[in-house]
């Protein structure tokens, strides 16, 4: 029992990293989650400055493409190629289950058993245009703000 415990682990860790192997997009962190035969992921832009990660896009776009299932898809461990930050964990604490950062490409010629759906706009982050006045101003002048307020 032990033994066979551990070969699916090890089957399991191959599969993970062989799916980042795959989907991986130069210049973007990758989450994903898989449910019964579908793979669902989500990319965001590496180093971007923004309040967002590929987890988020992943959390957002699976409520939106599977809003009556989404619980039960969010029961399975995420995965990400970027670390956990404060507003992942935070997420994941509230809508998901459990979640892995860090995760690791490697090659093991491994066949993905899941139908791949890419959910959250494929990484892109909207133009300024979208913002609101106050989320256009450059950052020395939200700084002076800061300053003017203490």
């Amino acid at each position: 029992m032990v033994v066979q415990a551990l070969m699916y682990k090890e089957t399991e860790d191959f599969l993970i990293k062989q799916i980042v192997f795959d989907l991986a997009k130069p210049g973007f962190e990758l989450a994903f989650v898989s449910h019964r035969t579908n793979l669902y992921y989500a990319y965001f832009p590496k180093n971007a400055v923004a309040p967002s990660s590929a987890v988020v896009k992943l959390l957002q776009g699976l409520f939106d493409l599977q809003r009556d299932r989404s619980f039960f898809i969010l029961r399975n461990r995420i995965y990400t190629t970027a670390p956990l930050s404060a507003m992942c964990q935070g997420m994941i604490k509230i809508v998901a289950k459990r979640a892995l950062g860090n995760v690791q490409a490697q090659n093991h010629h491994f066949p993905i058993p899941y139908e791949k759906i890419m959910v959250g706009g494929g990484g892109t982050l909207a133009p300024v245009s979208f913002l609101n006045t106050e989320n256009q101003l450059p950052l020395e002048q939200i700084k002076n703000l800061e300053e003017a307020s203490k």
